[in-house]
């Protein structure tokens, strides 16, 4: 199965950009626990991203206006990536259980 997902990915990724659906699918069968199934994820995401830098750098893609652009938006980038961290009992825990469980006295609370 891993292979038809893999075959899928690289088709869907070359086709419509979009590589990602087939192997989120496929982690998500392997992974039980939440949190391992998210880096997973992620870590795949990170390496289908930086694969393709020096290609577009190669094809003249990489400007002086894309590298300010990205050092401008990096630091909202770090922000969000440490307001969406696992809930720990910080402000993601607070925010997490909101979204899901509501705001309701009785909801359970990590």
């Amino acid at each position: 199965m891993s292979l038809e997902l893999a075959i899928l990915s690289g088709s869907f990724g070359g086709a419509f950009s979009t590589g990602g659906s087939p192997v989120a699918a496929y982690l998500t069968s392997r992974f039980k626990d939440k949190l391992n199934l998210k880096a997973s994820i992620s870590l795949f995401l990170v390496a289908l991203s930086l694969y393709k830098i020096p290609i577009l750098a190669a094809n003249g893609l990489i400007t002086i206006q894309v590298l300010c652009t990205f050092l401008i938006l990096s630091p909202s980038m770090a922000v969000s990536a440490i307001l969406g961290a696992p809930p720990q009992g910080g402000l993601s825990c607070s925010i997490d259980c909101r979204m899901h469980r509501g705001c309701h006295p009785r909801s359970p609370r990590r």
